[in-house]
């Protein structure tokens, strides 16, 4: 299997400003334009997890083995049905697709073996409707993920309405 990633990311806002009778129109822009080749080094990434679109109720948490070795083994199947486990994480995205005010999505906070991004049980991120959560890291050090004490990534739908959403995870 080979495995090949591209990045485009753009943002482009239109600024309007009337100054002295005059119309002043800036365009701000940030943009990156990266990619990763298959392996296991700087620039490198040669494990995909989905992109997936997942489900959880109302209520309802799930917490996510990245390396594939505990509580959770086998959690994560890439397209092909083949197990990942990660040992780094070159890229994340968790996209909540919800589109109704106050459908949050909780990332982290995962009771214990906390995913690097994240310190302990209550360092959470609330993700809002449409709102993308997304993290870029492609040095050779990644996100290192160590089975058996910073492993787990746990999503929350903490209130009462199910939720969809679509993740990603790209590592080595």
């Amino acid at each position: 299997m080979s495995l090949v990633t591209t990045l485009t990311l753009g943002l482009l806002m239109d600024l309007r400003k009337t100054f002295s009778g005059q119309e002043l129109q800036p365009r701000p822009l940030i943009t990156l334009d990266d990619a990763l080749a298959d392996g296991t080094d700087l620039d490198e990434a040669n494990k995909l997890y989905g992109p997936k679109r997942r489900t959880l109720a109302g209520g309802a948490s799930e917490t996510l083995d990245l390396s594939g070795t505990g509580t959770g083994a086998g959690t994560l199947q890439d397209v092909f049905g083949d197990y990942v486990q990660f040992t780094k994480v070159k890229a994340l995205v968790i996209h909540n697709t919800n589109l109704v005010a106050g459908n949050v999505l909780e990332i982290g906070g995962a009771a214990a073996n906390t995913f690097m991004l994240f310190d302990n049980a209550t360092d959470i991120y609330q993700l809002g409707p449409n709102g993308i959560f997304f993290v870029w890291e492609p040095s050779l050090a990644g996100l290192a993920v160590t089975a058996g004490t910073a492993d787990l990534l746990k999503i929350n739908v903490p209130g009462g309405t199910a939720i969809d959403y679509d993740i990603a995870i790209l590592g080595v």
